[in-house]
């Protein structure tokens, strides 16, 4: 919820995603074209958007293994 307010929308372009996941844009592009894109993506005219909620999921799906490998 918290990146729906900070976006105050339900989707987010590519780029803002990639800014929210510390990657570059063609990172992105190279994993998608590679089927390895962690979160679902779908084309809205040119551009292609990420639901908030699926990244945050990932969110707490990367802090889940995180404290796995880690430690709490």
């Amino acid at each position: 919820m918290l990146l729906c307010w900070k976006h105050n929308k339900i989707c987010l372009t590519l780029q803002e995603t990639c800014d929210e996941m510390g990657i570059k844009l063609g990172t992105a592009y190279n994993m998608i074209s590679r089927g390895n894109f962690p979160l679902p993506i779908r084309k809205q005219g040119r551009q292609i958007i990420v639901d908030v909620r699926d990244l945050g999921e990932y969110f707490d799906r990367q802090r889940d293994v995180a404290r796995e490998t880690f430690g709490s």
